[in-house]
């Protein structure tokens, strides 16, 4: 049994608690809106680097009224370790939360027992670790009013796998051994 929650993020599945379970539905995440431009996520780990060793947040806003993306950094107060700060009092029906992300500087990204105790709202959440690396490390998960599913960032972000010249894959020939 599952758990399908929807809103205008999209559909949020996840396993219900202590039940049997069934195989016809799978736990994860159907977007409703387009991809995130790979920009706003190259400006968000640009921000993150220069932060240096300590967390910092951000969030990304779905306009309706635009019908883009919009990234915006609330007033924080952070640590090494911790980022505390309070969501924007908005209009919800021009500007809808779609994910929150925070960094783990130069730490592994992954998804601390803090974010799951934060992280209950039914949405999506990117944790960027690694900064330290010339491609950090980037984790995404979806919350179903507090039960979480990890995703591929892929799914959520556009761009991440680029584009390159034709050439190079014609060059490579794979031998199956």
């Amino acid at each position: 049994i599952y758990e399908v929650r929807k809103n205008r993020i999209g559909t949020f599945v996840a396993e219900a608690d202590n039940v049997a379970h069934f195989d016809m539905l799978r736990a994860g995440f159907i977007p409703a809106l387009p991809k995130i431009p790979y920009v706003i996520l190259a400006e968000i780990v640009a921000f993150f680097k220069s932060c240096g060793e300590i967390e910092a947040m951000a969030n990304i806003y779905w306009s309706s009224d635009e019908q883009r993306y919009i990234a915006h950094v609330p007033e924080q107060t952070v640590s090494k370790s911790s980022v505390e700060t309070t969501l924007l009092d908005i209009d919800d029906e021009k500007f809808l939360l779609v994910m929150e992300l925070h960094s783990h500087n130069t730490m592994e990204a992954k998804f601390s027992c803090t974010d799951d105790s934060d992280e209950t709202a039914t949405r999506l959440y990117t944790v960027i670790g690694r900064l330290d690396k010339i491609y950090p490390d980037i984790v995404t998960r979806v919350s179903v009013g507090g039960k979480f599913v990890e995703i591929a960032p892929t799914l959520v972000f556009d761009g991440i796998g680029g584009d390159f010249p034709k050439a190079w894959s014609d060059a490579v020939k794979a031998v199956h051994k």
